[in-house]
């Protein structure tokens, strides 16, 4: 009866460990997509950010563009 009641236990303990894992897993699997959804927002505010100055710079480089060629006509 010693090794059945052993075996029960060490089988109890088992259990739990896998349930403990799994919880575990879960847990870490939706870090895991907070923090691919929070890259993804940064990269389209980023995206944003780069796309405002691109634009700001390139009205710049036409207005300097055209008083320079004003300048030689």
């Amino acid at each position: 009866m010693t090794q059945k009641g052993t075996a029960l236990q060490n089988y109890n303990k088992l259990v739990k460990c896998i349930k403990e894992l799994c919880q575990k897993q879960e847990e870490m699997c939706k870090q895991i997509q907070q923090e691919k959804d929070e890259k993804q927002w940064l990269q389209n505010e980023s995206s944003q950010t780069q796309l405002s100055v691109l634009k700001r710079e390139s009205g710049k480089l036409t207005k300097a563009t055209a008083q320079s060629r004003r300048a030689r006509d």
